[in-house]
């Protein structure tokens, strides 16, 4: 699930959409990032040109996390 602005700042959570995107559509990068312990339970996630359907908007475009 990512949550993106897509109003303008100064819509506050009105302006924010929420979309599901599958980690491996074109466009997203997962990167681990390792912990000091050695560990891999974090990640930075980049999001470049990425597009979706809109089967994949969750609720209506700038409704925030209001369903």
């Amino acid at each position: 699930m990512v949550l993106a602005r897509t109003g303008s700042p100064e819509s506050r959570h009105r302006g924010l959409t929420t979309f599901m995107v599958d980690a491996d559509a074109p466009g997203v990068t997962v990167r681990a990032i390792t912990l000091a312990s050695g560990r891999r339970e974090l990640a930075e996630v980049f999001f470049d040109d990425v597009r979706l359907p809109h089967e994949r908007l969750i609720g209506e475009v700038g409704a925030g996390w209001v369903w």
